[in-house]
């Protein structure tokens, strides 16, 4: 988890970045901070996005890792090398890397701070933000009202893409943030080249997503007679499984959850094919992240859909609630001890 509330701003600059790069608008100077409050509000504008980030990235490179050019350069910024130059080479990187049709011209703010705390270390970082949109704003003037001007600046809450580079001694580390999910590829893949980090956090969340898809698509396909009260209650007890226990154990989550041999059979073979297709990969045995399994619990859907008339919500027993069918039609018979 990443903590904001001591990290002191040094240095930030501002550079305007279009496809176009003959009409990007290069800085050659850092922003002056006039006062100690000042500072506060850029460090809370450039942190917000990632208070309490749990996910992390790390930087790659096929060949090299210092042939990735944003580590490169950030490695350059924390060893001291001159700030602005290395800041107007990471206004060159996004350019080359932008040059996509759908991707919006923008203010890019980099900064360096001290003190950002990871796991109760104090370490230093380097943000860069991307803001593409610009709000209006009314600036009076009371000395002579007919001066008041309408004019365009930064929201703070308007960052579109950002990342926070962190020196962890000799372990740099990645955080990002998106709100526009249309174009990350080019953020992550071509202009910062990161990848996730494999930590407990990485782990549950990929393994609860998989088991997420066996169940909702997968199992239906390729066993008979799988309702949607079973594929419910196997969600629930996943989740259950997930918040009851500080590890995964592969073979314990199996004999818990999928305990008959054909299911937990498919199920196996599902993740070896499902860790190839999408390129993550799934361990058998990790410690579980508290914050993935709150994330992940809310896309777990135990609700049965009944045409367009009624909604049945599965917390419990599997084993109060019959499905069938009559002359009338289909239907769910459900049992309980008292209305609430």
């Amino acid at each position: 988890m990443i903590q904001i509330n001591e990290a002191i701003i040094g240095k930030i600059i501002c550079h305007r970045v279009c496809n176009d790069e003959l009409k990007s608008i290069i800085s050659d100077d850092t922003i002056a901070i006039a006062n100690s409050d000042d500072g506060k509000i850029f460090t809370e504008i450039l942190l917000k996005p990632f208070q309490n980030s749990e996910m992390v990235y790390e930087f790659y490179h096929e060949i090299d890792l210092n042939l990735n050019v944003i580590y490169k350069i950030a490695q350059d910024i924390y060893n001291g090398e001159e700030f602005v130059r290395k800041s107007q080479d990471i206004v060159s990187h996004l350019v080359k890397s932008s040059r996509y049709p759908n991707i919006k011209d923008g203010d890019l703010l980099i900064a360096t701070f001290e003190d950002v705390v990871v796991e109760n270390k104090y370490c230093e970082a380097i943000c860069i933000c991307k803001i593409e949109d610009k709000v209006n704003f009314i600036e009076p003037d009371y000395q002579n009202l007919q001066k008041t001007r309408v004019r365009k600046g930064i929201s703070t809450n308007k960052i579109d893409k950002a990342c926070l580079i962190i020196f962890n001694q000799d372990n740099t580390i990645v955080c990002t943030t998106d709100k526009n999910k249309i174009d990350t590829q080019y953020w992550i893949e071509d202009f910062l080249s990161i990848r996730p980090k494999q930590n407990e956090y990485y782990n549950t969340k990929n393994m609860l997503t998989a088991t997420r898809v066996f169940v909702t698509k997968e199992m239906p396909q390729v066993l008979s007679g799988v309702s949607k009260a079973d594929q419910a209650d196997i969600l629930n007890r996943s989740v259950n499984f997930f918040k009851d226990n500080n590890t995964f154990d592969i073979n314990e989550f199996t004999n818990d959850v999928m305990p008959e041999p054909e299911l937990k059979e498919q199920f196996n073979d599902f993740l070896s094919s499902y860790s190839e297709r999408e390129g993550v990969e799934l361990v058998d045995h990790f410690d579980i992240s508290t914050p993935a399994v709150k994330k992940q619990a809310r896309v777990f859907k135990n609700v049965i859909k009944l045409d367009k008339n009624f909604h049945i919500y599965i917390h419990g027993d599997r084993k109060l609630i019959e499905q069938g069918e009559d002359e009338k039609g289909k239907y769910y018979k459900v049992y309980f001890k008292e209305e609430l």
